[in-house]
């Protein structure tokens, strides 16, 4: 069975440990590895889950309904040291064995710290479905990596802007930015204090990957959203981001920021 694109997976529906994600697959395991993990707030949003590979374990999406070649992949990725080693994005066409591995990019990061990943499908040449490919590949089988926010669309979609973050702000403002999807993209951003984007209380239209919000009120916790225009379609929203004015933190996910930093520290 294939998934539908776009496709969406930050692991937070499971319970890390004992599940795996539904129709995800282990190709070669390390131990219990990959296995889904909520230990020591390493999911990007760190009251969820996200999926922790060790050693030279490999993990895979479901099996996705276009040719490989027409696949575009976005993640969160995270090392634990250099001793993690590298992480390959692949594909392969069947889950028999990994001698069909296809790899289209390999990560080795410099530091411990979540990064935002886009890998293109297009040159692997490949027309035939199948599967996303997380590869480990580490000299030691206690090194780790974490994945999360997994997205897949095709190349040739509506692919959302990724990397959506804090720049600065005030007690009534915030201003937030994110990485172009496609060049020449126009981008709908959306706020409120709802957590449901469907009745955000406000939206702009922007060519900008920078926007600054105003307006708000000091203490009250807003969410952010940010989606790409297309003609004819929308990508899917990139968000919510939380920021609660007066405290100058923003942050990923759904927690209520500890009911907005204690309404600024009991309106002090």
């Amino acid at each position: 069975m294939s998934s539908a694109l776009p496709f969406y997976e930050d692991f937070d529906s499971y319970t890390a440990s004992v599940d795996m994600p539904q129709c995800w697959h282990v190709l070669q395991g390390s131990g219990n590895y990959p296995m889904l993990t909520n230990h020591s707030g390493l999911a990007f949003d760190t009251a969820g889950n996200s999926l922790m590979t060790m050693g030279n374990s490999v993990a895979t999406t479901p099996r996705m309904p276009v040719p490989a070649n027409q696949l575009l992949v976005s993640f969160r990725l995270r090392r634990e040291g250099e001793s993690s080693g590298s992480m390959k994005v692949g594909f392969v066409p069947t889950l028999d064995s990994m001698s069909s591995f296809m790899p289209v990019m390999t990560i080795t990061p410099t530091d411990a710290e979540y990064h935002w990943y886009t890998v293109d499908y297009s040159s692997i040449g490949s027309t035939d479905t199948g599967y996303v490919v997380f590869k480990q590949e580490s000299t030691s089988s206690l090194w780790s990596y974490w994945i999360d926010d997994v997205s897949v669309d095709t190349n040739s979609g509506c692919p959302p802007p990724t990397a959506l973050r804090q720049m600065g702000g005030t007690d009534s403002s915030v201003t937030i930015a994110f990485n172009d999807a496609t060049s020449g993209n126009i981008y709908t951003i959306a706020w409120g204090t709802s957590t449901d984007v469907a009745q955000a209380s406000a939206t702009t239209n922007t060519a900008s990957t920078t926007y600054t919000i105003n307006g708000l009120s000091r203490g009250v916790l807003y969410n952010v959203w940010v989606r790409s225009q297309c003609p004819g379609s929308n990508s899917r929203w990139t968000g919510p981001l939380q920021y609660c004015p007066g405290s100058y933190t923003m942050m990923y996910g759904t927690d209520t920021l500890t009911t907005c930093m204690a309404t600024i520290y009991d309106n002090g």
